[in-house]
């Protein structure tokens, strides 16, 4: 049991995506 171990890894990567996603909404007028 170590997924706590995982999270940090995983979460700089999906915030970065999450940051792109948001621009690309914004841009779009969403």
């Amino acid at each position: 049991m170590r997924p706590v171990q995982i999270a940090p890894s995983v979460l700089p990567v999906d915030f970065s995506k999450l940051g792109e996603a948001i621009v690309a909404l914004d841009a779009a007028g969403v």
